[in-house]
């Protein structure tokens, strides 16, 4: 089933069941940045994200597919 980026945002269990996953990941792997993100034909976006490591990503950002590699 495809749901376009704009909509992810609507689906009322996304916002708690998306950080109930990355809490139970982070429990379970201390150490690494996790996120859970979307992909369409043209981009690559974050769309939540655990990030321990500091690496340079940020929820909500979005680039485009070829550069997200």
């Amino acid at each position: 089933m495809y749901i376009s980026y704009t909509e992810i945002s609507y689906y009322k269990m996304f916002e708690e069941a998306s950080e109930k996953l990355l809490a139970t990941v982070g429990t379970l792997i201390k150490d690494g940045t996790f996120f859970i993100s979307h992909v369409d034909e043209t981009n690559f976006s974050i769309v939540k994200m655990l990030n321990r490591t500091g690496i340079n990503l940020t929820e909500g950002k979005r680039m485009p597919l070829e550069d997200a590699y």
